[in-house]
């Protein structure tokens, strides 16, 4: 079939396993994954799997579906929204969570051996939403897509944060960070968003001191911003040490 996968881990959760007794920490994932499932339903999301505080919902379809991507796509978007606006849970307050979102064909079946098998999706699409999920770290994002999700949808507002050799794959990817609706956006996220834009061009061309001024502009005229700070690392890096003449601007990632 072909798939959308939207996969969502918590971010801070090992610190609260160690400081909730057992009992109260299930109480806590449970009202934490009400909140998530909610959202994924709501757009016609099935909840494939839930691996510790990790979620991994599907939308599958025949074959490749706008519809079902830009449930994800809310989906997303309305995860951040609940999590951002839920009271606290067992005293605690409630964990964000990153999210990760691509699309492509996947094999949906029966896996295991023996007398053990599970239902579920296997295919280079979840690893790769996984490893989406897990660029939001290092961006300091809460939510991003992949090209193949957000082709042709045009009522969200996104920012390109360039292209990504994620750890283990042999193609880059492109990546989105999905900020919100094209409907509410903010003029100041627009303004920020095209000042990334020329950084990321000037990065793109090798031109690393222009790039890290128009990063460190963008940074100073939001207070903060990831993927400004990550380029800003980037273009010191490779000052110092120039990427090879057939580079055509990924950025290698040795870390998940």
């Amino acid at each position: 079939v072909h798939g959308t996968c939207l996969f969502t881990d918590a971010a801070q959760y090992t610190p609260l396993a160690e400081a909730l007794p057992a009992d109260e920490l299930s109480r806590y994932l449970n009202r934490y994954y009400e909140i998530i499932f909610k959202p994924i339903r709501d757009q016609g999301g099935i909840i494939s799997d839930v691996m510790g505080d990790a979620v991994l919902a599907l939308w599958p379809t025949a074959g490749p579906d706008a519809e079902a991507r830009r449930g994800a796509c809310v989906s997303a978007l309305d995860i951040s929204t609940a999590l951002d606006q839920a009271e606290p849970i067992q005293g605690q307050a409630v964990l964000p969570s990153r999210i990760g979102v691509h699309a492509g064909r996947m094999q949906l079946g029966n896996v295991g051996a023996i007398d053990h098998y599970e239902y579920r999706a296997v295919g280079e699409v979840v690893n790769t939403a996984s490893r989406i999920e897990g660029m939001n770290k290092h961006l300091n994002t809460r939510i991003l897509a992949s090209q193949a999700v957000l082709s042709d949808l045009d009522q969200f507002q996104v920012r390109p944060v360039g292209s990504f050799l994620l750890v283990g794959k042999s193609s880059p990817v492109a990546l989105f960070e999905l900020l919100g609706f094209q409907k509410r956006a903010n003029a100041q996220v627009s303004d920020l968003i095209d000042l990334f834009q020329d950084g990321l061009e000037q990065f793109r061309r090798r031109a690393w001191p222009k790039a890290e001024a128009l990063f460190t502009r963008a940074i100073q005229v939001n207070g903060s911003d990831g993927p400004s700070a990550f380029y800003v690392a980037q273009c010191r890096r490779f000052r110092n040490d120039p990427p090879g003449e057939a580079w055509q601007g990924d950025i290698v990632m040795e870390m998940k």
